[in-house]
Parts: C-alpha cells; sequence; structure tokens
C-alpha cells in the first residue's frame, strides 16, 4: 500500500539533511581561491578584508564587515577564535561565520553559536563581547567572518587599519557619504591611494598585498609601525571639520571646557594647599602631588565617556576618576590659584601620531600648564614646550604617581601631543631628556679573599625615569619579593652566594633619588691557572641591546636617554702582582657611547665603565652599529683581570 505519510517523512528528513549542510558564501570561496603566495614564515594570512561603511545623517554609521584568514601554521590556530564588540552605542546587526577545512570539510556558526561576556580594560564599562571558535583550526583551513553593526559616533571620522602582523592579500574600504558631503584622507605609512568611485558619494579603496608586520627585538610598538588610513567626514554645515590639528584640538576644547567647573571645596582646597608657596612652580607641584597622590585613577567610560571628561566637582567629590577627569580637577584646581591650562591629547606609544597624518588617534589625556611670561623658567623644569604664538607649557602627567610635576614618564618623551584650546589646537613635540637626567650609578667596595671568594656591599642609585619605573616596579612588592629579585640578578653573574642587609632609600619619595644597597658574599669568584689568579673586574651589570640576527626592518627601540656608569674597586690579597690588565674600551657610535678602564693601585683593582644612550630611535640602516657596540661591551663585560702569585 502506498504511504503518503512515509513519502513525506522521507522528503522531511531529505530537506532537512540538505538544509543542515553548509552554504560557503561566494565572496569567500572567491578569496579562497585567489592565486597568492605568503611569507613561509606567516602563521596566518589574511586573503580578504572588506569594510564598506554607510555614514546615515542621525550621526550613526552602519558598517559590514567581511573577513576571510587562511591558516598556515599550527602557531596560526589562535585565528580560530572570532569575537565582536558591542556596547549601548555599537549594535551587532548580523554576525555569521564559516570555515573550511584543509580535508574539504565545511562548517557554519550562526549567531546563537556565539558566546557572551562582558570585557573592558577599564573599572566599568558597558562593552561586551560575543565570541566563538571555528570548528577547524588546522593548517590550511580557511575561515570567513561576516558582521553588520550599527554604530553610534561620536567623532567624525574612521580609522581604516589596513596593516597587521599577518599579511594582508585584499584591504577593501568603501564609504558610503549623505548627498553633499565631503571627505579627508590622510595616510600614515604609506603612500596615497586614489579610490575608485561608484554612484553618488559612492568611495572605494583597494590596496594588495600588505606584509606583515614581523616580530623583531626592540622593534617600536606596532602603532607606530602599522599603516592605516584615516578618514575624516563632515556635512556642509559642520563646524568642527576633522582632518586638521587645529580643529581637532578646537573640537575637544570645546566638549570639555564646561567640565572644568569649580566649588567652594575645590576653590578652598587650591589656597589650602598652595598657601605661601612663591611661584608657578611650587603652586602646580603641590597641586600636581594632591592629583597623584589622592585622587585614584578609576575609569568609568560610557558612551560619550570615553571622550569626554567627567565635570571636575563629581572628580573631587569621589576621590577618583580616569585620566581626562584628573586632569579636569587639576585644571581646575590650577586656575583656582591663578594659573591657566589647556588638555592635551597623547598617544602613549611613541611614534603613533605624526604630524602630516591629523587624527584623534590618541589614548590618553594630560595637561599643559601655562609658563608666565613674566616668570623665568625654573631649573626644576624638564618638560617644557613652547607654542607657534610663543606661550610656553609645561606637559603634565596627572596619572603618572611616580613622575613629579616638571617631568614626563619616559614613554610620552619625544611624543608628538596635541594641545587643545578654544581657538584651536596645535601639535607639539614633547622634549627627550638629556641623558643625565636619567642616571643610574653603581659603585662597588669589594674585597677578594685567599680562597677565591668576593664580599662587600654594592650601592645603586637611580634618577629621573630609571628611579621612577623602578619604584612602579618594587613599591608594591613585599620584602622578600625584593630581596628575590635581587638575588635573581646576582645569580646571573655568581654561581654560588649569599646576599645580606637589603635597604631601599626614598622609595616612597618620588622627588629623590632611589638608593638601594646590599652586602654579598660570592663563591669562587676568582680563577687559579697554576702560579695565576683570573679576576673579572668588572663584576655585576651589563649593557646589550637586543637586535637579533634576522634582516633588520624596523629601528632600534630605545626606552629613553641615560647614563649609566659602574665603579668597582676590587682589595686584593697581599701576595699577588700585576701579570695583565684588560685593554681599555672604547666605542663612539653617535646614538651611544661607551667607555670603560681598569687600573690596580695600592693593591686595589679598580673598574669603571661609562654607558651613555643619546637617542631613543635607531634607524635600520644602522644596526650593524648597534651589533658592534653590543660586541664591544660583551668583550669587555667578560674580559679578566691576570695575577701572579709572588714566591
Amino acid at each position: 500500500m502506498f504511504n503518503w505519510r512515509t513519502v513525506l517523512f522521507l522528503f522531511w528528513l531529505l530537506g532537512s539533511a540538505f538544509g543542515a549542510q553548509p552554504r560557503i558564501p561566494d565572496w569567500m570561496r572567491q578569496a579562497a581561491a585567489e592565486p597568492v603566495t605568503f611569507d613561509k614564515e606567516a602563521e596566518a594570512a589574511v586573503l580578504l578584508d572588506e569594510q564598506v561603511v554607510t555614514v546615515l545623517l542621525d550621526g550613526q554609521v552602519e558598517t559590514m564587515h567581511r573577513r576571510v584568514i587562511k591558516i598556515l601554521r599550527p602557531q596560526g590556530s589562535d585565528y580560530a577564535n572570532l569575537y565582536s564588540r558591542f556596547d549601548k552605542d555599537r549594535q551587532i546587526l548580523s554576525l555569521h561565520a564559516w570555515s573550511l577545512s584543509s580535508k574539504g570539510a565545511e562548517y557554519e556558526l550562526k549567531p546563537k553559536d556565539f558566546s557572551e561576556t562582558g570585557y573592558s580594560e577599564e573599572l566599568y564599562s558597558d562593552i561586551h563581547v560575543k565570541f566563538a571558535r571555528a570548528a577547524a583550526a588546522d593548517p590550511g583551513t580557511i575561515i570567513g567572518l561576516e558582521e553588520v553593526h550599527r554604530s553610534r559616533t561620536y567623532l567624525p571620522e574612521e580609522i581604516w587599519d589596513f596593516q597587521e602582523t599577518i599579511p594582508v592579500h585584499i584591504a577593501r574600504y568603501t564609504v558610503q557619504l549623505p548627498s553633499g558631503w565631503e571627505y579627508k584622507a590622510m595616510y600614515f605609512r604609506h603612500p596615497v591611494v586614489q579610490p575608485a568611485t561608484s554612484g553618488v558619494n559612492n568611495f572605494t579603496w583597494n590596496i594588495k598585498d600588505v606584509p606583515g608586520i614581523e616580530s623583531q627585538p626592540s622593534m617600536p610598538p606596532e602603532s607606530a609601525l602599522a599603516a592605516r588610513m584615516t578618514l575624516a567626514y563632515y556635512g556642509p554645515q559642520e563646524s568642527f571639520r576633522f582632518g586638521s590639528w587645529d580643529n581637532i584640538g578646537r573640537w575637544y576644547a570645546n566638549l570639555s571646557k564646561d567640565r572644568r567647573n569649580n566649588s567652594v571645596q575645590i576653590e578652598e582646597r587650591a589656597h589650602q594647599l598652595t598657601a605661601g608657596l612663591p611661584g608657578t612652580f611650587d603652586k602646580a607641584a603641590a597641586l600636581a602631588s594632591f592629583l597623584q597622590k589622592k585622587i585614584r585613577y578609576v575609569a568609568i567610560e560610557i558612551g560619550i565617556g570615553g571622550y569626554q571628561p567627567h565635570f571636575a566637582t563629581d572628580v573631587y567629590r569621589n576621590g577618583y576618576g580616569d585620566c581626562k577627569d584628573k586632569a579636569t580637577l587639576l585644571s581646575s584646581l590650577l586656575h583656582d590659584v591663578g594659573v591657566s591650562s589647556q588638555l592635551v591629547l597623547v598617544h602613549t606609544n611613541r611614534g603613533t601620531v605624526v604630524p602630516d597624518a591629523p587624527s584623534a588617534y590618541f589614548n590618553h589625556a594630560i595637561l599643559a600648564v601655562e609658563w608666565p611670561a613674566s616668570e623665568s623658567l625654573d631649573p626644576r623644569v624638564h618638560s617644557m614646550v613652547t607654542s607657534k604664538s610663543g606661550r610656553r607649557w609645561v606637559i603634565f602627567d596627572p596619572t603618572d604617581e611616580y613622575t613629579p610635576f616638571g617631568d614626563i614618564g619616559n614613554h610620552l618623551e619625544s611624543n608628538y601631543v596635541l594641545v587643545s584650546g578654544d581657538t584651536g589646537g596645535e601639535l607639539v613635540q614633547l622634549p627627550l631628556s638629556k641623558p643625565e637626567r636619567n642616571e643610574f650609578r653603581r659603585t662597588g667596595k669589594l674585597k677578594l679573599q685567599e680562597d677565591g671568594s668576593l664580599s662587600g656591599e654594592i650601592e645603586e642609585l637611580r634618577t629621573g625615569d630609571l628611579a621612577w619605573t623602578q619604584r612602579a616596579h618594587i613599591l608594591g612588592r613585599s620584602d622578600d619579593q625584593r630581596k628575590k629579585e635581587i638575588e635573581g640578578f646576582l645569580a646571573r653573574y655568581f654561581s654560588g652566594f649569599v646576599l645580606e642587609n637589603l635597604k631601599i632609600e626614598n622609595l616612597g619619595e618620588t622627588e629623590k633619588d632611589l638608593v638601594i644597597r646590599y652586602n654579598f658574599t660570592a663563591r669562587n669568584y676568582s680563577r687559579n691557572m697554576g702560579a695565576l689568579i683570573l679576576v673579572r673586574p668588572g663584576v655585576l651589570g651589563e649593557h646589550f641591546k637586543e637586535v637579533g640576527d634576522e634582516p633588520r626592518k624596523y629601528p632600534v627601540h630605545y626606552a629613553f636617554a641615560s647614563h649609566h656608569s659602574d665603579s668597582f674597586s676590587i682589595e686584593l690579597p697581599g701576595d699577588y702582582s700585576v701579570d695583565e690588565l684588560p685593554q681599555p674600551a672604547v666605542a663612539e657610535m653617535g646614538f651611544a657611547s661607551y667607555s670603560s678602564k681598569s687600573e690596580v693601585r695600592s693593591n686595589i683593582l679598580t673598574y669603571s665603565r661609562d654607558y651613555t644612550v643619546r637617542e631613543v630611535s635607531v634607524d635600520a640602516s644602522r644596526v650593524e652599529e648597534v651589533k658592534r657596540l653590543n660586541r664591544i661591551m660583551a668583550a669587555d663585560q667578560r674580559s679578566n683581570a691576570v695575577f701572579k702569585k709572588m714566591q
């Protein structure tokens, strides 16, 4: 008997089976079929990264983002982890992913397959992340992701980051602007690319075969190397047209000016903290210290709060705020004692912001304190810049707990920052400290025993950034942890030793030099060679800049200019005479220099060396000079003095 129910069931079963088969979209298949050869060292490669951005008249932006990645090596399996961010101002409209394994199996991830979690680097934020892992992640697998989201934008600009740590075969960026709107495109580390046009106010940029940013020792931050395009757009009635530093600074001044409000409590505290202090420096330093020590860093960023400071009165009442909040409160306090100031935008990675690519590509806010024309420059000021109009600004970071007023942290030195103001913004370059501002002086008074052991006291004195970075490193550690760190350092130079009497001075006093003292005894320091004894004069410490052996692509990055000196005196046993001393080491490279010498007087072996870094970026073409300097320093560190036992 013919059973229609059985037939219908079979049709349903077949339909379900066929419907369960994922359908890899054509754009993904096309990208996967592209003939391309990648760097053999690459872990993965982007076959296609395409964005279509539609700017809407209601202040929102809709973006369709397609991305196809091929995993090339086992280490590239992390690229099978897929993410999409959203918050109250960024709504995910659709989200799908597909994978095509190296064996031809096809998989699909639908919206329901993505999990969700909160995410923020700050204390509180409404940012959430949808995440999933592709079904296949072995070499040869191709993964595709398509996301459409709509977001409210607070900045009239888009950033197209088309260079990554892995190579990109095709990068495509399309922008649809409303009728009558204009744009300005600016490039960072890439030649200008002209867009193709289609329809009305529709522009498409295509870039092919962008190399990946390889990891090299002592390289600049990735954000200072990766090519990108900034697209500023504006309607015919826009008053703040991005695309110039002047307008970006004006925009931020307008966004933040009413936040520097005042209260009786703020005014009273400002006068209380500065009572009896004579000039601008002492007043500003007192207020800055209050911000550093009494106002905690806590970031609560929601919506426009990612850009606009909270009111100074709220920051003062709560006792906390993020970088722009702390700068705003300090500005209000300074205003109450007659000192003008302006908020400053900066990116904490040196080299990320450059003069010829205007953009709000910043991640930090600090303060420019105006130095009165009637006052001569205070010798304690080392972070001053002068504007085109002749106004003098002392740049200070209220978020930095360890750097006193008059100085800036090493990560900001030689960086371009934007001073905002009602009359416009100005991009200025922060000064680079002189080497003598950041000193490390190590002295050792030691004695060599007949049994070959070495004992004595070491004193280390740090100034400037070398002091502040060390403070930041050890302040939160226990006495036992600090001792273990010193022991770890000594273990690099001695096979067996005992550490005693560790003392740290001025740890919590940022305006003073940091001093560390300790005693040690090291066994078998000297080596006997028959009637001869070998002693290494350079007891502790070394200076070496890791640059690797691969051909250099990027500049060699130094944290800051600095001066290092070591001086060791070793009292020798009385029955030895000098047979041979190491030759003096001398190296002058311009960006850095090194010298050392050894001598013996009255049975005391004295060793001294001097190392100075003058520049923070050395071009890749000069890497052989860095290597030569390394070889000279390493050979000097290993050299031995030879003594003969007297009969």
